[in-house]
C-alpha cells in the first residue's frame, strides 16, 4: 500500500515536471517566433533603404529639376515684377514644381518610414502610382515606355500599404534593370513595361510585363530564393523578390512569374478583394 502511495507521488511529480517543461518550452518557441518576426521585419527594412541607395540619383534629379525651374521662375520675376501677366503665368509653374517635390518627397517618406503591421483597404491604382514616381528619372533616362491598363472602379485589397508598394517598386526596379542590360547589348531593342490589372473574383491581378532581357529557364526555380541574383556583383541584394514572395505569402496572395530569355519577363500578383468590398458588392 506505502509503495503504492509512493508511485502515485512519483507520478504527479512527473507530471509536474513534464508540464513545466513543456510550459517552458512554449516560451522559448514564442521567444522564437518573436525574434524571427522582428528579423524578418528588420530584413525588410533593411531592403527598403538598399532599394532606396540604388534610385537616389534619380530622385536627386526628381528633385533637382523643379528646384531649377523655380529658380528661373523667380529670377524672371524680379527682372521685370511689373509685368502681372507674365508673373502669374511663373506663379503658377512654380506651384507646379513644389507640388512634384513635396510628391517626390513623401512617396520616399512613407515608403521608407516602417510601418506597423495593420492591414487597411488599399487602392492598387495608388500603390502603383506611388511606385511609378520613384522610378520616373530611371524610366525617362532609359526612354522606355510605361503602358497602364488601371480600371477607375479597381476593388480594394487588404494589406499593409508600405509593403505593397515594395513589392511593386521592386518588381519595375527588376524590369527597368531587365530592360537595360538588354540595351547594352542591343541599343535598338524594345523597351516597354505594361502595367495591367483584373478583377478575378476574390483577387485583384496586378500583372507588370517588361521586355527585357528574360530569364533562363534552368534558373527560372531559382528566382525566388533568398540570395539569389542575375545581376552584376555588387548591383542588388539578391533579397528583393524573395522579400517580394514573403510579403504576398503574408497577404495569403500568390505570385506567378513568366520569362523567355531574350523575349522578356510578365510577373503576375494576386492579392485578395478586401472582404468589406465585397460584402458591398
Amino acid at each position: 500500500f506505502l509503495n503504492r502511495i509512493k508511485m502515485l507521488f512519483r507520478a504527479e511529480d512527473e507530471i509536474d515536471i513534464l508540464t513545466d517543461r513543456f510550459n517552458q518550452m512554449l516560451v522559448r518557441l514564442d521567444k522564437a517566433y518573436r525574434d524571427l518576426r522582428s528579423a524578418q521585419s528588420t530584413i525588410i527594412q533593411s531592403e527598403k533603404l538598399a532599394t532606396v541607395g540604388t534610385l537616389t540619383a534619380g530622385l536627386v534629379h526628381e528633385i533637382n529639376n523643379p528646384v531649377a525651374g523655380l529658380r528661373n521662375c523667380i529670377r524672371r520675376i524680379k527682372n521685370n515684377p511689373a509685368n502681372i501677366e507674365q508673373n502669374v503665368k511663373y506663379l503658377k509653374m512654380m506651384e507646379t514644381a513644389i507640388d512634384k517635390i513635396e510628391n517626390v518627397i513623401r512617396s520616399l517618406l512613407d515608403f521608407t518610414r516602417k510601418q506597423s503591421g495593420n492591414f487597411v483597404n488599399l487602392s492598387l491604382k495608388e500603390i502603383v502610382e506611388n511606385s511609378l514616381l520613384l522610378v520616373n528619372h530611371r524610366l525617362e533616362k532609359l526612354r522606355i515606355s510605361v503602358t497602364k491598363n488601371l480600371p477607375s472602379k479597381l476593388p480594394y485589397v487588404k494589406g499593409n500599404k508600405n509593403q505593397l508598394e515594395q513589392v511593386i517598386l521592386n518588381t519595375l526596379i527588376n524590369a527597368i534593370d531587365s530592360i537595360e542590360e538588354k540595351i547594352n547589348s542591343d541599343p535598338d531593342c524594345e523597351k516597354r513595361i505594361i502595367i495591367a490589372a483584373t478583377d478575378e473574383k476574390d483577387y485583384i491581378n496586378i500583372t507588370i510585363e517588361d521586355s527585357g532581357k528574360g530569364i533562363p529557364e534552368f534558373i527560372i526555380d531559382k528566382i525566388f530564393e533568398p540570395f539569389f541574383t542575375t545581376k552584376q556583383p555588387g548591383k542588388g541584394t539578391g533579397l528583393g523578390l524573395s522579400i517580394v514572395y514573403n510579403i504576398i505569402e503574408s497577404h495569403n496572395g500568390k505570385i506567378k512569374l513568366d520569362s523567355k530569355e531574350g523575349i522578356g519577363t510578365v510577373v503576375n500578383i494576386f492579392l485578395p478583394i478586401a472582404k468589406s468590398y465585397l460584402k458591398q458588392s
